[in-house]
């Protein structure tokens, strides 16, 4: 069962080689960062995680190669980026968070049908942990590494979408109450119109938590860039 999860950005502005001297994604990174270290706390309130999942999306018809770090797509690139700096904090003398945890990689193609996507958050959410008789329910934490609407202002990189604002809307209400049907019922064609490349990973964090009680926290939302993005946690039980 999900256990955990955490929603973080998936601008490529976190990442160290798109740094700059004012380094525009260093809060969405330390917001990112506080997240993720907040579902691991979360996740292991009631027992130990036994795997942590990241979810993202990559461009239609890309190539993923995701045991090479630099030709891996922004989202696990980003989701490697945060897990490492909470081990490392773990390491430097605090809690050792996820330290030993195996890690799943799942990008999805962003126009995945919300059938698919929804078909892939129920498998996620009902994960195994160990072998034969050993085996037993995984208590898993999701890391989701997803954004909203490409094209709310100027700033954005295509023609603004009157109706960005909406889709942006759902999805964060979704977020936000804790919601995992309205999460994973995210509209696909107005998604594609908007493009919201993290639709798909969103819906699959819907269906893997659908059904559990969710205590949500939002920890940063805004636009900066003309993308909403937003850092969220979602205690599942």
């Amino acid at each position: 069962m999900i256990v955990s999860a955490a929603l973080v950005p998936a601008t490529p502005l976190m990442l160290a080689e798109y740094r700059s001297l004012t380094d525009p994604g260093g809060p969405w990174r330390a917001a990112s960062v506080a997240a993720l270290t907040e579902a691991l706390d979360q996740g292991a309130a009631d027992g130990p995680p036994t795997e942590i999942v990241v979810l993202t999306a990559i461009p239609t018809g890309a190539l993923t190669v995701t045991n090479a770090f630099r030709m891996a797509p922004p989202g696990l690139r980003i989701a490697r980026m945060l897990i490492g700096q909470v081990r490392a904090a773990g390491v430097a003398g605090r809690v050792t968070r996820g330290g030993d945890l195996p890690v799943e990689e799942v990008a999805l193609a962003e126009d995945a049908t919300g059938e698919q996507a929804r078909a892939l958050g129920f498998v996620a959410g009902n994960l195994r942990a160990g072998q034969g008789a050993d085996a037993r329910e995984a208590r898993t934490i999701l890391l989701v590494v997803a954004d909203g609407a490409a094209s709310r202002d100027p700033k954005t990189p295509s023609d603004l979408d009157g109706q960005a604002d909406a889709y942006d809307r759902a999805w964060m209400t979704a977020v936000e109450q804790g919601s995992p049907r309205d999460l994973a019922g995210l509209d696909e064609e107005l998604a594609a119109r908007v493009l919201a490349a993290g639709r798909a990973p969103m819906q699959a964090l819907g269906a893997a938590a659908d059904g559990l009680a969710v205590c949500p926290r939002v920890l940063a939302a805004g636009q900066p860039f003309g993308v909403w993005y937003a850092a969220a946690v979602w205690a599942c039980g």
